[in-house]
């Protein structure tokens, strides 16, 4: 087996054989090797996906909104329960 990854040509070799006619060395290579596997897969040309912007916080106007809400909802709860026994 390969220790380096294949070559342009090799993964090339293994794109145009009939399935189950790939030489093994190089099918047994691209079976473990998940750098050979993206570039059959994508092509060698590959890019690099972008980096995802973070989400941002919250205004303390919307904070301020749902901390009322979930202390109205626990009263609520707290008062129901009080009723109930």
């Amino acid at each position: 087996m390969t220790s380096a990854c294949l070559t342009d040509a090799q993964l090339a070799r293994l794109r145009d054989s009939a399935p189950g006619e790939a030489p093994a060395e190089l099918a047994q290579h691209l079976a473990t090797c998940e750098r050979c596997q993206s570039r059959a897969l994508f092509g060698a040309a590959r890019p690099a996906g972008g980096k995802r912007e973070a989400p941002k916080m919250p205004s303390l106007k919307r904070s301020l909104l749902l901390g009322a809400l979930v202390g109205f909802l626990v009263e609520l709860v707290l008062v129901g329960a009080a009723v109930m026994n």
